[in-house]
């Protein structure tokens, strides 16, 4: 199984494709990536959101933000999330109209 469909088996509201998609766009598959405001690794984490969202993807003993696999199970969790965050804050609008 590959990296992004792995990291959204759990998350039916985000697609592997969607995943792939947003690595490409903040690093271009770059795992080395950096930018000038810091964030870093294939999904361009910065160093405080990694430390809440950061990820063991590989199973390795570490969650390295440089580490593809750590850096996509991470942004999977992330972007999963947020997805349900929206979802309820989505809910919670049309209730109150």
């Amino acid at each position: 199984m590959d990296a992004p469909t792995s990291a959204t088996k759990t998350c039916p509201r985000l697609t592997p494709s969607l995943l792939a998609a947003q690595v490409e766009v903040e690093s271009n598959w770059n795992p080395r990536a950096e930018s000038p405001a810091g964030a870093q690794g294939l999904a361009q984490f910065m160093p405080a959101t990694w430390a809440t969202w950061g990820r063991d993807g590989d199973r390795d003993g570490a969650a390295d933000v440089m580490n593809p696999l750590d850096a996509i199970a991470a942004q999977g969790a992330l972007m999963c999330d947020l997805l349900d965050r929206a979802l309820v804050a989505t809910r919670a609008a049309h209730f109150h109209r």
